[in-house]
């Protein structure tokens, strides 16, 4: 307590440890804001391929993201495989166009089947291109 009355003597008075409790309340939203930060980065985001469309959760800045785009805002779907330091990388791009200018794309673990991914856009009526 900051600031009350004393139980003893019934005499108001101002905590001696002030400055330590707003290092506290300043010092714990911040470190609870950085470790969920942290656990954001280290776990990556997660992408859902489903029957009503794509959905990308993850953590951009300091908050939560939550995005999805439902199948019929999407034209086209290509996935790209390429290697970065010897290590094969996929990546998926969802075009939102008919010309493939515009549109969104994301890195996919090398250990996901890509013919499975392939296989999931084809089932909900959309060419999928797959690019080695």
């Amino acid at each position: 307590m900051l600031f009350g009355a004393s139980a003893s003597r019934g005499e108001p008075y101002i905590a001696a440890s002030w400055p330590l409790t707003v290092l506290f309340a300043v010092a714990i939203p911040l470190g609870l804001l950085a470790f969920l930060k942290w656990v954001g980065q280290a776990f990556g985001d997660t992408v859902i391929l489903s029957k009503k469309g794509i959905n990308r959760n993850g953590v951009q800045r300091a908050g939560m993201v939550i995005r999805f785009w439902p199948w019929d805002q999407i034209t086209r779907v290509s996935i790209h495989t390429t290697e970065i330091e010897g290590e094969p990388l996929h990546l998926l791009f969802a075009h939102t166009d008919p010309d493939g200018e515009a549109g969104f794309g994301f890195a996919i673990n090398p250990k996901i089947d890509i013919g499975d991914i392939a296989r999931i856009v084809e089932a909900n009526g959309l060419p999928c291109r797959v690019v080695s």
